[in-house]
């Protein structure tokens, strides 16, 4: 008879299986609606009725969050199945790169403190992981500045990673929901966010055995993950 453990993971499996099968075959009518709306837009330029012109566009802006949240559940899908190769990553180097391509022309400062030794590990999903809590630090910044501190601190067994800022965190109900699929705080309408990032990133770090916590501070909002070195 098999364990729990084994029918927990034999269960994992075919959910994702079950996950990529149907966000992959959304793709395609998903697609035709975008390609029918833009035709039935084409046909009647200049003759469009009352608000229809506005309906017209919040279709599309529905269809396009439609297609980011199926490319979303592909992506938390694929979770265990790609970026699996290991190689030695510089997180300062890392974080430094990403910090250039986030704040090109805006008003943020990004900040490194502590230093880490160059390991081993799923560096394309680490990667991930940093890009999108410095992307998420930004986007839901309410101030003329933001200021983003990323700190590093070697444990030995793991790597500890802290993504501080000085937004305006989130009311504490809502923290346990941070890394639920599709969950954001903000309305849908007012953000281009699908609510997954943080979703993935959960899940990312879990597989890597990892673990991730987000709190409030009195200045912001902190997010901290320990990633273990293999």
């Amino acid at each position: 008879m098999e364990d729990c453990e084994t029918r927990l993971l034999k269960l994992n499996a075919e959910y994702e299986e079950f996950a990529y099968i149907v966000s992959h075959d959304l793709k395609a009518p998903v697609r035709a609606v975008n390609n029918l709306a833009a035709w039935l837009e084409e046909d009647l330029a200049g003759n469009l009725p009352g608000d229809s012109e506005e309906n017209f566009r919040l279709l599309r802006n529905r269809v396009a969050r439609l297609d980011k949240m199926i490319s979303a559940l592909l992506d938390f899908s694929r979770v265990a199945r790609h970026e699996l190769e290991i190689s030695e990553i510089d997180l300062s180097q890392k974080i430094e790169v990403l910090s250039t391509s986030l704040t090109t022309g805006k008003n943020i400062i990004i900040r490194q403190s502590g230093q880490v030794p160059v390991f081993k590990t799923y560096a394309g999903k680490l990667t991930y992981v940093l890009q999108e809590l410095l992307q998420n630090a930004i986007l839901f910044n309410d101030k003329t500045q933001t200021e983003i501190l990323v700190t590093l601190q070697d444990e030995t067994d793991n790597i500890r990673i802290v993504v501080e800022d000085n937004g305006p965190g989130m009311a504490e109900a809502n923290l346990p929901k941070i890394f639920t699929m599709f969950y954001t705080s903000a309305p849908k309408d007012t953000m281009e966010t699908t609510g997954a990032g943080l979703a993935i990133v959960n899940k990312i770090v879990t597989f890597a055995g990892g673990q991730i916590f987000a709190e409030n501070t009195s200045g912001g909002f902190r997010v901290t993950v320990i990633w273990p070195k293999i």
